[in-house]
């Protein structure tokens, strides 16, 4: 407004205006600074804006529909193709006239090919799927389902008799299947019987309901079609009511039959941890040199290996004595949120499990990734050669595995991250084991003297200085009474372990009757004397 107030006189030129408006630029957008320009006057083009550059920007139609992650959309055709598959083998009244013809001459030429596979049908689906087009008020959608308010159109009954295709069979005890059937026969349709076929040895076969997520996840592909199009599902509350009573069914099942109650794979401990990274960095394969990094990778950063895999070298940084890592986006931040820094150090005790050292060993190997801006790991289906190697090393220490307690079948590529995040709560340790951790470490659990640590040791870990400060607390008490007993050593390297036992032994009996009680039963949780402390 003060530009365009001002005229020109004999020494304001129209160059001098050109320059208050550039400045003005700065503060103003560049349609209000082409506004603002004298006429007349050219306005100066910068190089960079001048330049040809590859367009890095998603088109439209891409972008309406990256409301899920791309990894989510993968997941999504995957349980579309097999729900569209079982639509066209059993409710081809379901799908739009001219979609259904090239579905079956797919299906043809896939028969043709004398396969199981049905290669052309799937590619077919995935593509119509892709090739969904948002409703307008100018153009309907063009979904190759029909999913409005029209004949034919998909209904609850066809979900839910699709869904029903999905089960488990396990083999559980006679008896506990015989209780649990009898009470079904007044909730299934027919009689359960158990007949000789079904007969292993003492045991029998059962069919049970998959996971929840199993079922959500169809919902989900779904769901996804139907906001692709901008369609509302006209049976979401009724398949979100079914789902959970299926959830409910599968906790009865876990209960009678006595099946396994976790689901997924189970977590790993520091044991089997450090013998996994063992074998991997004493094989003489180049390739492991590169598998032993993503895995520690996997426990420092308590990360899915996909994002560890997906890092590159602008990602990492050195802060003193250690290695930084940040995220762009992650499963639970998919929208630009940086997540991190993430802080890693090194562990000169225990080379096989120090970070630093197998970065040293890969950038040796590898060199050409360190470039500016390049991945980490070059390369493409890096998670699947990994996942596939990490099964076959589970395979071939079967029976260390065995020592340690740890059936090998139960660990996959996640396990690694659920051990290092159950390790490193220290929420259920008992007031003599914080003792133990506070006093001396545990060099079996990788755990350091807490005692030793102050506020900048735990500052990078989500609410570490509280937990901190309640162990402190407790320990302020266990030496108040440890003095009192004459069982207290000032010095802190002079604890051992016959100290620390003797010492505990001292005080145990007046420390748990005063501070470990509660109405119901004693409480072994060093957040239960923290409470009564308090």
């Amino acid at each position: 407004a003060t530009l365009l107030s001002q005229k020109p006189g004999r020494r304001t030129s129209a160059k001098i205006l050109q320059r208050q408006s550039s400045a003005a630029a700065s503060f103003h957008c560049t349609t209000t600074t082409q506004h603002i320009m004298p006429k007349g006057s050219k306005r100066k083009k910068s190089g960079a804006a001048s330049a040809a550059a590859a367009d890095a920007r998603a088109k439209s139609s891409q972008v309406e529909k990256a409301f899920v992650g791309s990894g989510s959309v993968n997941t999504y055709m995957g349980q579309l193709v097999r729900l569209v598959e079982y639509i066209f083998d059993h409710h081809k009244e379901h799908l739009v006239e001219e979609h259904l013809i090239k579905m079956e001459q797919a299906a043809a030429q896939d028969a043709q090919q004398k396969t199981k596979l049905r290669i052309k049908l799937r590619q077919y689906i995935c593509d119509a799927a892709t090739a969904i087009q948002a409703k307008r008020d100018d153009r309907p959608h063009n979904c190759f389902m029909k999913i409005e308010d029209e004949a034919d159109a998909l209904n609850y009954d066809t979900v839910v008799e699709y869904m029903d295709t999905k089960f488990n069979v396990e083999v559980v005890d006679r008896g506990a299947a015989e209780a649990y059937l009898k009470d079904l026969k007044d909730v299934r349709d027919g009689i359960c019987e158990i007949t000789p076929d079904m007969e292993v040895g003492d045991k029998v076969r059962v069919k049970v309901f998959q996971s929840e997520s199993q079922y959500s996840g169809i919902r989900c592909a779904l769901a996804y079609v139907y906001t692709s199009a901008r369609v509302t599902m006209p049976f979401a509350s009724e398949l979100g009511i079914y789902i959970k009573g299926v959830g409910r069914y599968i906790a009865a099942a876990k209960q009678h039959l006595g099946l396994k109650l976790t689901e997924g794979k189970d977590s790993m401990n520091q044991e089997v941890m450090e013998l996994i990274a063992e074998n991997l960095f004493r094989s003489k394969d180049k390739r492991d040199i590169l598998y032993h990094l993503i895995f520690l990778l996997d426990w420092n950063l308590m990360k899915r290996a996909e994002n560890c895999l997906h890092a590159k070298m602008i990602h990492m940084g050195f802060v003193e004595d250690h290695l930084t890592f940040t995220f762009a986006k992650e499963k639970g931040k998919q929208h630009g949120d940086m997540h991190g820094p993430w802080h890693c150090f090194a562990n000169p005790k225990k080379p096989h499990i120090c970070l630093v050292l197998s970065f040293a060993r890969y950038f040796l190997t590898y060199p050409q990734v360190l470039r500016e801006g390049a991945p980490l790991f070059e390369g493409t289906n890096q998670y699947g050669r990994y996942s596939s190697r990490l099964h076959q090393l589970f395979h071939e220490l079967k029976d260390d595995l065995k020592n340690l307690g740890v059936d090998y079948k139960d660990l996959g590529t996640h396990s690694a991250r659920k051990g290092v995040g159950t390790m490193f709560t220290l929420t259920s340790m008992t007031p003599l084991q914080l003792v133990y951790c506070w006093l001396m470490g545990s060099v079996r659990h990788n755990i350091p003297a807490l005692g030793l640590l102050d506020n900048k040791h735990v500052l990078f870990l989500k609410g570490g200085n509280k937990m901190r400060n309640k162990m402190s607390s407790v320990m302020r008490i266990v030496e108040k009474m440890a003095r009192e007993k004459n069982a207290w050593y000032d010095i802190k390297s002079d604890w051992d372990y016959d100290k620390v036992t003797k010492m505990w032994d001292a005080i145990s009996t007046e420390f748990k009757a005063k501070y470990c009680q509660t109405k119901r039963k004693t409480q072994i949780n060093y957040h239960t004397v923290y409470r009564n402390m308090t």
